[in-house]
């Protein structure tokens, strides 16, 4: 032991408390250095809160366990004509993100039926389930073709997919509870967002009023249909992938492309889903000598495209078979030509019908996204800019 450490105690202890020091700012750098290294697989999103409900985050991760993203990739990919220069990992954040506000108001729907006390009876529910299996065309009995097709599309056993549609049912008639689709709200469901849809006769006045030139008698149309029909249980987030490839085969059509070809994609979709009940029309290219066998709805979208010709803008329908099933969906027409006489009165039939069709549909689409924005204002959405608020 040297002297000056038996004289000078304190020079040791300081000694001692400066290589501690050292090697505590060393870990602490090759911290911040690991931390460095890690923040852009952060940002990247891998782990990224995306949003905060009562308390309970919603990752990225959480919302990527959800899909099967080499399906949604491949199929993204084609039905939208993605070239190779877009990633796979760009169109990830892409589905992702997508995905998100839907993910958020079905748990926030969810969580509005719960609230209230607003159950899916057995009965209904069997009701439901035995339309699905009619439209599918498995016979009552056949426990063997409904096992498999509940494997096949859901990867689940017959009675998970029961209960799974339980909730899905449940989710989707609290929205159009909220949305005024049903009605006045019955006194035993206090729902805490409720927008009215109704449609007046002043309203259709005025409709008829601002748009008064556009209604004149049509003959000789030359036209092509399409529309597109789901049951009205879809859930949202497919009702969301639907209309977003009908929108992009629709804007291509409106730039030139063929109907027949501007549809491919959305065919495609379609025999990947498992919606019992979703149909596309792609109409022949037909002549009406006038309007006796259009719906109104139809040849209101006749006389809003110029005589010599364009492609109308998709319209909101609601359509119930003789099962009792009820469907909803969009149409439009390509125009091709159509011969114009003098202006139709305001108390034409064709003219009040085609009018209340499609304010009902505008409104029931309108109210339903007014109830989702509402419902997502009580998310605390981590950043956000991943949703308009």
């Amino acid at each position: 032991m040297s002297k000056n450490s038996i004289h000078n105690p304190q020079s040791t202890i300081h000694n001692a408390g400066m290589r501690w020091m050292v090697v505590i700012f060393a870990l602490l750098l090759l911290l911040t250095v690991s931390h460095a290294q890690q923040t852009p697989k952060i940002a990247h999103g891998k782990n990224e809160i995306l949003a905060i409900i009562d308390g309970e985050p919603i990752t990225y991760q959480q919302i990527v366990g959800r899909l099967d993203l080499a399906a949604e990739i491949r199929t993204l990919r084609e039905v939208r004509r993605i070239p190779d220069s877009v990633t796979d990992s760009e169109l990830e954040h892409e589905l992702v993100y997508g995905q998100l506000e839907t993910f958020i108001v079905k748990r926030l729907l969810t969580a509005e039926a719960e609230r209230i006390g607003f159950l899916v009876s057995d009965n209904d529910l069997r009701a439901q389930i035995a339309r699905e299996r009619t439209l599918l065309n498995i016979a009552e009995g056949d426990e063997t073709a409904w096992a498999n097709y509940t494997q096949q599309k859901f990867g689940c056993t017959p009675s998970e997919y029961r209960e799974r549609r339980r909730e899905e049912i449940r989710q989707n008639q609290i929205l159009y509870l909220c949305a005024g689709a049903q009605g006045p709200v019955p006194s035993q469901y206090p729902i805490s967002v409720y927008v009215p849809m109704s449609v007046t006769p002043r309203e259709i006045k005025a409709a008829f009023d601002k748009e008064r030139d556009r209604y004149k008698i049509a003959t000789k149309i030359d036209y092509q249909l399409v529309k597109l029909i789901f049951p009205r249980n879809t859930m949202l987030d497919d009702r969301k992938k639907l209309v977003s490839v009908l929108q992009d085969a629709h804007s291509r059509i409106k730039k030139g492309e063929g109907v027949e070809a501007a549809m491919d994609g959305l065919k495609t979709l379609i025999e990947g889903m498992p919606v019992a009940g979703l149909k596309l029309v792609v109409g022949k290219r037909e002549t009406a000598a006038d309007d006796s066998k259009l719906t109104p709805l139809v040849y209101k979208m006749v006389i809003s495209v110029p005589r010599e010709g364009g492609v109308a803008e998709f319209s909101a329908v609601v359509e119930s078979d003789e099962a009792g099933n009820e469907f909803e969906g969009y149409q439009f027409i390509k125009l091709y030509s159509k011969v114009e006489g003098s202006s139709r009165r305001f108390d034409d039939p064709k003219v009040q019908g085609a009018i209340t069709e499609s304010l009902r549909g505008k409104k029931l689409d309108e109210n339903m996204t007014k109830v989702q924005s509402t419902l997502l204002k009580r998310a605390v959405i981590v950043p956000e800019r991943l949703i308009a608020r």
